[in-house]
């Protein structure tokens, strides 16, 4: 089974398919943890990190919503990201 995904990410890369689908918006949840009060950049990065992943540039990310715990040791941002729509 891990074959047949390696094969298929591999066969993408070639073909040049990054996965994305233009104009379909895709959620990302970042967290973070921070004793020195940089979670909430630590869950930004996260967040990026993974739509970056994903294939999606920072441009074209938005962030959503965010919480902050008391404290500011702990913290969640959303990012909407949407690949545009090109000719």
């Amino acid at each position: 089974m891990a074959v047949h995904s390696l094969a298929g990410a591999a066969l993408a890369a070639a073909l040049g398919l990054s996965g994305v689908v233009a104009g379909e918006p895709r959620t990302f949840v970042g967290e973070g943890s921070s004793s020195f009060g940089l979670a909430y950049v630590y869950a930004q990065a996260d967040a990026l990190n993974q739509a970056s992943w994903a294939g999606y540039a920072a441009a074209e990310c938005r962030e959503t919503g965010s919480v902050v715990w008391p404290g500011g040791y702990t913290a969640t941002v959303w990012y909407e990201c949407v690949r545009p729509d090109r000719p």
